[in-house]
């Protein structure tokens, strides 16, 4: 469960998946994009909505739960570091190319 208020990426979500968690989060800033599963999210000060979610991923409902961490393990392979140097590498050079190739 991470109620966060704002996340600028959500890596600990990520990571939580990574290692067959199913996770809880909220609607805001990053985190939908990250996770991108409706049962996944709550409004962010809805409290109660965040409680009744927990009660059916922990003791409620098995299926969900199982859904959950299957998603999650999927979710994560679509990110990975060197996906993520590679673009940034990309983003760059096409702002400060090498000295060789600037005519």
């Amino acid at each position: 469960v991470y109620p966060s208020r704002y996340e600028g990426f959500g890596l600990v979500l990520l990571e939580a998946m990574s290692f067959g968690l199913p996770v809880l989060t909220c609607n805001n800033s990053s985190l939908p994009e990250v996770v991108k599963n409706e049962s996944m999210l709550v409004e962010t000060d809805d409290v109660g909505a965040l409680a009744t979610k927990m009660l059916a991923i922990l003791i409620g409902n098995q299926s969900l739960r199982k859904n959950m961490i299957q998603y999650g393990y999927q979710r994560c392979k679509i990110f990975n570091w060197q996906k993520s140097a590679l673009n940034t590498l990309h983003v760059y050079e096409s702002l400060f190319p090498p000295r060789d190739k600037v005519q």
